[in-house]
């Protein structure tokens, strides 16, 4: 299924209440919950990601050198970490 059509199943599944995915017909409703899982697992995914970046280049030492390696190794985990999200 596309992605654009997963964020659009999440998006409605985000608006719908209780009730009203009650008054969805099953498949239907499955449809919008599996999408709506998905969707937040991702997001979880990325943020987690973000939060790991965060502290690892925090930790790294201050000097002047390492300034400008910095960025560059956020960039470098922020790659490899995307395509162990997308592999796995």
């Amino acid at each position: 299924m596309p992605a654009s059509k997963l964020r659009s199943l999440a998006s409605q599944a985000m608006s719908l209440d209780a009730a009203n995915l009650r008054e969805i017909l099953p498949e239907k409703r499955y449809t919008l919950i599996v999408a709506l899982l998905n969707h937040m697992r991702v997001r979880t995914r990325d943020d987690l990601a973000e939060m790991f970046i965060r502290r690892t280049e925090e930790g790294l030492p201050s000097s002047a050198a390492n300034k400008s390696f910095a960025p560059d190794m956020g960039s470098h985990l922020r790659r490899m970490l995307r395509s162990q999200i997308i592999a796995g």
